[in-house]
């Protein structure tokens, strides 16, 4: 997982939107799905490193079994939605009345949001708090959070931060060679 953090932008740019290049049926839907899952492994890993070294700075401690639980829960359900929609299709007809069964996959859809929302603030607000070298708000982690999301763009402010606080790769003179 420490090797996942070390790697340059471009290269975790690469790996993570190699999804979304238009391939053919299938082998496009496995390939987004990797990387998607090593996205959420790279939000795991600088959540785990970026946890333990605040641990060791004396900062209070985020709840990092939720945040484990919700990557795990990620992970899962991402991967079981791939596999159901590249699998299964629907019948004619099938959604015209409401089931009662229907509100399992609605709930997990929903709680599968919060676990995405949850994850992406821990981790902002993680690396904010190794910037910063105390307990973050929530102006002081938005920045980093708007740059997960639009990660397209993100990623090459992210990846030195992290390796200048996580990783140690990082060199204030040479800041365009490390990205």
């Amino acid at each position: 997982m420490k090797k996942l953090l070390s790697l340059k932008a471009w290269q975790l740019f690469v790996i993570c939107l190699l999804g979304y290049i238009t391939l053919p049926y299938g082998i496009g839907e496995i390939i987004d799905a990797i990387s998607g899952i090593l996205f959420v492994v790279w939000m795991y890993a600088i959540g785990y490193y970026g946890e333990e070294k605040l641990r060791l700075m004396g900062l209070p401690a985020k709840n990092f079994e939720l945040f484990r639980f919700n990557v795990y829960f990620i992970i899962i359900l991402g991967v079981l939605m791939n596999i159901l929609f590249f699998v299964w299709t629907p019948e004619e007809g099938m959604f015209d009345s409401f089931e009662s069964w229907f509100i399992i996959p609605i709930m997990m859809i929903l709680y599968f949001l919060y676990a995405m929302l949850h994850s992406l603030v821990f981790v902002s607000k993680t690396i904010s708090e190794l910037e910063r070298k105390q307990p973050a708000s929530f102006g002081d982690f938005v920045v980093n959070l708007v740059l997960l999301v639009i990660f397209v763009i993100g990623v090459w402010f992210l990846v030195p931060k992290v390796k200048k606080y996580l990783v140690g790769e990082y060199d204030e003179a040479n800041l365009f060679e490390s990205i």
